[in-house]
Formats: C-alpha cells, structure tokens, sequence
C-alpha cells in the first residue's frame, strides 16, 4: 500500500437521530486514532475522502463489528475503535449500449456488491463516455 493521506474524514450517523456529525481523524504515525465529544448512543459508521485505491476492509469497536453493526457507545468508558484498510482493490471496465449495439453515454453505473448492500461505501459509481464505456 502507497503513502496514506494524512486524514480520513468518517462520520458516525446517529440511529436514533439519523443525523450525521462529521470528525476528523488524524492518524498519528503509531497508527493511532481518537474520537472526542461523542454522545452516548449507536451509531453507524461511514468513510469518505479515502483514496480510490483504499477501502475500509473492517472496523471494530472494543472487538464488535462496526461495519456490519451499529458502534454502541455508552459514554461512561473509552474503548478501541480499529479500523483497517486494503489496498486490494479490483478494477473493472465495461461498455453500455442499447439493443441495437449502439453506444449509450451519459449513463450513471453502480456496482453494487452482493453481500453488505447496506454498506454504500463500497459502492462504485462511474459515468459513461461518449462511447458507452465506462
């Protein structure tokens, strides 16, 4: 995996509120992480402004599942929130085109996994060229 950027942007979305509070994390260079100011409650957590080339692989609260399952915060203690990465990223390119062969561009393109649909940020959006592909 190359050089990291110096910060992630995640939010942890509120199931109770459905509202979103943006943190900052800055990575120090043991790799460690800290939140500050998050109220008690569960919350979901979601990944932005990572490099195309790295997605979030699996994240843990205190060993609990925070991908697959809210991160439950009962505020009264701390705990270990990790978060890995993968540079193991696939590729894959394609062409839209009517039932005539014709070309189709402009279109949007989702891939959406099979497993983890509830997971938006392992979605991949893409548009289509002038040729249909994408």
């Amino acid at each position: 995996m190359g050089p990291l950027p110096k910060f992630f942007w995640f939010q942890l979305e509120s199931l109770e509120t459905k509202s979103l509070s943006g943190l900052i994390i800055n990575m120090r260079s043991d790799g460690a992480l800290q939140f500050d100011g998050i109220l008690p409650g569960e919350y979901r957590l979601v990944g932005f402004r990572r490099p195309e080339s790295i997605f979030v692989q699996a994240a843990t609260y205190n060993g609990a599942d925070v991908l697959d399952h809210p991160l439950h915060f009962d505020g009264t203690s701390s705990g270990r929130l990790q978060i890995h990465l993968s540079s193991k990223v696939a590729q894959l390119q394609g062409r839209v085109t009517e039932n005539k062969s014709k070309p189709v561009p402009d279109v949007s393109v989702v891939l959406v996994p099979d497993k983890q649909r509830h997971r938006a940020d392992l979605y991949t959006r893409s548009i289509t060229d002038e040729n249909g592909k994408f």
